[in-house]
């Protein structure tokens, strides 16, 4: 993951990175906290749930394709999609597309 510093034409300070989103394994993204055993006849069609990724795409549905984050001490935005050569890109060009970029609602 690229990550770049920039410091915008007023003086603020930007941090920038991109940001992936990857099916994630029902393993690592969900956690019972408690669980209670519950005594009924197997109603699985899947022999196990492992092989069950049907709720990794509540977190990041199939069609996000990723995002660059810009974030400073008081705001953040996002810029869809990510421009190919942002990592290599000049100070102004990432201060441009900054100012191009919707600000993050946090939802």
């Amino acid at each position: 993951m690229p990550y770049r510093r920039f410091v915008d034409s007023k003086g603020k300070r930007w941090r920038v990175w991109d940001v992936v989103p990857t099916p994630l394994d029902r393993r690592v993204a969900v956690r019972r906290l408690r669980a209670i055993r519950i005594f009924h006849n197997d109603r699985r069609v899947i022999p196990t749930r492992r092989h069950d990724l049907n709720r990794a795409r509540l977190y990041f549905p199939p069609s996000e394709t990723g995002w660059l984050c810009f974030e400073s001490d008081e705001a953040k935005r996002r810029l869809r999609p990510i421009p190919a050569s942002w990592a290599h890109d000049s100070d102004v060009t990432l201060e441009e597309l900054c100012l191009r970029a919707d600000p993050d609602t946090g939802g």
